[in-house]
């Protein structure tokens, strides 16, 4: 699996700093990534991205899982010829199409834009699936679950308390922001 990576700013070069973690971690020289910027040219985009997913099926023997996280960066309004976001899809489209590497996009997108992704990537070569979401029970399910699942112990009171500070389900994205720092500070810290 690549890590997450930004798509909101630079979805390119983020994806190629994914995908040279990735190799590096695995041992394998990240040969060419750090230098390729393929400007405006999806077809070497996708040669780009194709010889390194190879690299990391070979080394893995797996197929490679890529997630796009809040994908709806990616097809919001219409992106001019060469514009980033425009670049990585038409690259994946080609990637994708030609079936050749085995990679799953897994690409969380709000609902509204979901017909952009199934028009973009139409085609028999290219299967979509959709898994939504279920509704969110309360905003301290959210911070609940994920604690509960990792093992870490909350203060009581303090889920409550940080609903009260959001306010509403429309900041779940700065909670998540909040909540992943925290985890991450806590990390560093050694707690």
């Amino acid at each position: 699996m690549i890590s997450p990576f930004e798509v909101a700013r630079d979805p390119v070069r983020n994806l190629l700093d994914r995908l040279s973690e990735a190799l590096i971690g695995l041992g394998i020289p990240a040969d060419g990534l750090e230098l390729a910027k393929p400007r405006g040219d999806s077809t070497a985009l996708a040669q780009i991205l194709d010889e390194t997913l190879r690299r990391l099926e070979q080394a893995t023997s797996a197929s490679v899982l890529l997630p796009l996280d809040q994908a709806e960066a990616l097809v919001a309004g219409d992106r001019p010829e060469g514009d980033p976001a425009r670049l990585l899809l038409d690259a994946l489209v080609q990637i994708l199409g030609r079936r050749t590497r085995h990679v799953v996009v897994a690409a969380t997108i709000r609902t509204e834009f979901v017909p952009r992704p199934e028009t973009m990537f139409a085609g028999p070569e290219i299967r979509l699936r959709q898994a939504p979401l279920s509704a969110i029970g309360s905003l301290a399910e959210i911070i609940e679950k994920p604690a509960d699942r990792f093992g870490l112990e909350l203060e009581p009171g303090l889920s409550e308390r940080i609903v009260e500070d959001v306010h509403t389900a429309d900041a779940l994205p700065l909670l998540a922001y909040t909540l992943k720092g925290l985890y991450d500070r806590a990390a560093r810290l050694g707690a």
